[in-house]
C-alpha cells in the first residue's frame, strides 16, 4: 500500500521550482524541461466537477491550503467554472457561483494581500470577480472584439 504525501509534500510538489499547468485529464507539474509528470498526490478534481480541463491552477499567498483551477471541457469550449479547494486539493468546490462562462475558463488571478478579491477570465472575454471571498460575484464586460483572453492579474 502506498504511503500518502503529506501536506508538506503536496505543497512542495505545487509550489517547487516548477509551475502548474492544466491540461485535459487534470492538473500535472511541469518541469524546466516542460515535461509534463503527475503530481505525487492525484488531485481527481474529476470526483467534484464534470468539467475536467485545467487551464490555470493558482495557490493563495496568503492560504497556501487553498487552491483555484480554471476549468473547463475542453481547450475551446462553451463552457468553463472556478472551483477552490481549501484542502489543497483533496476536494474542491465550485467557486464561482452565479455566473454563467460561455467559453473556456482560461485564468484566476489572485489578490496578493487580500483573499477575498478573486478574478477569473475566459478565452471569449468575459471577466468574474469577487471582492468578498465568493459571496457575490460580478461580471466585468469587456469591448466586444475582445478575444482570446489568456490571463487576468489582480493588483
Amino acid at each position: 500500500m502506498q504511503k500518502r504525501p503529506s501536506l508538506t509534500d503536496r505543497w512542495r510538489a505545487v509550489c517547487g521550482e516548477s509551475r502548474m499547468h492544466g491540461s485535459e485529464g487534470g492538473v500535472r507539474k511541469r518541469t524546466e524541461r516542460h515535461r509534463a509528470l503527475r503530481l505525487p498526490y492525484d488531485m481527481e478534481v474529476g470526483r467534484y466537477s464534470p468539467l475536467t480541463y485545467a487551464r490555470d491552477v493558482q495557490v493563495s499567498s496568503q492560504e497556501p491550503q487553498v487552491m483555484y483551477a480554471c476549468l473547463s471541457p475542453a481547450a475551446r469550449s462553451r463552457d468553463g467554472s472556478l472551483y477552490r479547494s481549501q484542502d489543497l486539493g483533496k476536494t474542491w468546490q465550485r467557486f464561482d457561483h452565479g455566473v454563467k462562462a460561455h467559453s473556456t475558463m482560461m485564468s484566476v488571478g489572485l489578490h496578493p494581500s487580500d483573499p477575498n478579491q478573486v478574478y477569473c477570465t475566459t478565452r471569449g472575454g468575459q471577466v468574474f470577480g469577487t471582492q468578498d471571498g465568493g459571496t457575490t460575484w460580478n461580471e466585468y464586460p469587456l469591448p466586444s472584439h475582445v478575444q482570446d483572453v489568456y490571463v487576468v492579474a489582480c493588483a
